[in-house]
């Protein structure tokens, strides 16, 4: 009886231990697969140049869309003077004309304080958000102006061109900055380490200059 309880606890040891090389062989033979988010291909085939110095492109690109915002300001101006000359002109289109370019132009004081003062990922956020609703504004304007006989139709052809280019120039901007946003945001915790450690370097540099001197002085204390 006790023999042939033996054997049976053998025997459950047994295919417990078979139990566990199998459960281990099984799992050292499903390696685990890394998940790695990507960005979109067609984007960085796009932006493919500009990989090297992400930051600089984004703040280069914007530089050149402030001079279009600038244009489109100036331009807004002449065809509401254009519209309320003629006396014909739609009151409503003068006054999107006008409003355009002052939303334009606070674009660009935003654009640059977000930029270069404050990008953050909230406020990079919103600069995002706005381009997209001025740039589809734009495309909009392009449409109400591109043929409007009243007033200067001449006027009222460059000042719709001008929009549809400002379209594509504020989406090729927005394409930008989402395919670079992680380059470019920079966050108050990182700026604050970044002071820290140049504090605890300059520190360093002091005490060694300092400990340079103590170690001159004595030596020439023990000459003298």
């Amino acid at each position: 009886m006790a023999d042939h309880d033996e054997g049976l606890m053998g025997a459950v040891g047994s295919g417990i231990d078979g139990g566990g090389v199998s459960n281990s062989a099984t799992g050292s033979s499903s390696p685990m697969i890394p998940i790695v988010v990507k960005k979109n291909n067609i984007l960085t085939k796009l932006f493919s140049s500009c990989s090297p110095d992400p930051r600089g492109s984004v703040h280069r690109a914007w530089g050149i869309s402030l001079l279009f915002v600038v244009m489109y300001f100036a331009l807004s101006i002449f065809e509401m003077v254009s519209l309320q000359q003629a006396g014909d002109g739609s009151v409503a289109l003068i006054v999107a004309a006008i409003w355009t370019g002052l939303i334009h132009l606070a674009l660009g004081v935003l654009g640059t304080f977000v930029l270069k003062r404050f990008p953050t990922s909230f406020s990079v956020g919103f600069f995002l958000g706005v381009l997209v609703v001025l740039a589809n504004q734009n495309i909009i304007l392009y449409a109400s102006f591109h043929k409007y006989t009243q007033g200067s139709q001449r006027a009222n052809q460059v000042f719709a061109s001008l929009g549809f280019v400002l379209f594509v120039v504020l989406s090729f901007m927005s394409l930008l900055l989402v395919h670079f946003k992680e380059e470019v945001v920079v966050s108050p915790l990182d700026e604050d380490g970044i002071d820290d450690d140049n504090n605890n370097n300059e520190n360093v540099v002091v005490q060694n200059n300092n400990n340079n001197a103590g170690v001159n002085v004595q030596q020439q204390m023990h000459i003298a």
